[in-house]
């Protein structure tokens, strides 16, 4: 972590705080921005983790998507820290809308309503035998699963296009402030090194015309003692 905490937070206010960043989404989205825009990876290899970690996360299986992303990013040869982040797409506010998304898509494309394919909660049935009743359940995976294919899909070249793009850009005008702030020290050192330069002739002339001034008046003193000597 580039800011790390010196007093751990409590465990309740770290997990609030996944839901809603204490400084705002913006600001979040901000920080994970400069945190892309810096890693060491190609910017292929950061987008492709990104688009992997939010194709991911357009899948119910839940608690699964950093692992999958990373396995996914293996085979892509993404960067893994990336498609973590990515990840983050898949939130409690993001869920619901995400789920309702992939599974009318799934019915869709399986030909029915959606509601046929996912009943209703019983609570009876979860209590009589949860095992089976649990595994009834995986069943209603399925219009998931199959929309969540395609929508994952589309969200991965969206999302690929849109990263690449953005850290293309990002990384241009950090080279170009960074040229910039490098011209301006070295206009800088210039103009002291001709300040330097220009003090020193101006002592090495006050020098030369300190010289030139002891010669002249040697050489006065020397043409006046001849003027005065007395003849022979």
């Amino acid at each position: 972590m580039l800011f790390k905490r010196r007093d751990k937070e409590p465990f309740f206010r770290r997990m609030g705080q996944m839901i809603w960043p204490r400084a705002g989404w913006s600001r979040a989205s901000q920080y994970v921005g400069h945190r892309l825009g810096r890693m060491g990876a190609s910017p292929y290899s950061i987008a492709a983790g990104v688009a992997t970690g939010v194709a991911v996360s357009f899948t119910p299986f839940l608690g699964l998507h950093i692992l999958a992303a990373a396995i996914f990013c293996l085979v892509v040869r993404a960067h893994v820290l990336s498609s973590t982040i990515g990840t983050l797409i898949g939130n409690p506010w993001t869920f619901p809308l995400m789920f309702a998304l992939t599974g009318n898509v799934g019915a869709a494309i399986l030909g029915e309503p959606l509601g046929d394919l996912v009943p209703s909660w019983d609570w009876n049935a979860l209590w009589d035998n949860p095992g089976s009743y649990l595994l009834t359940l995986l069943g209603t995976l399925k219009p998931f699963i199959v929309g969540g294919l395609p929508v994952a899909a589309v969200a991965w070249l969206i999302t690929y296009s849109l990263v690449k793009r953005g850290l293309v850009r990002y990384r241009l005008r950090r080279l170009r402030r960074i040229n910039a702030k490098k011209g301006s020290r070295l206009r800088n050192g210039l103009a002291q090194v001709k300040e330097k330069v220009q003090t020193v002739k101006e002592k090495a002339q006050s020098v030369k015309d300190a010289h030139m001034e002891k010669r002249a008046i040697k050489a006065q003193s020397t043409t006046s003692g001849d003027g005065t000597a007395p003849a022979e």
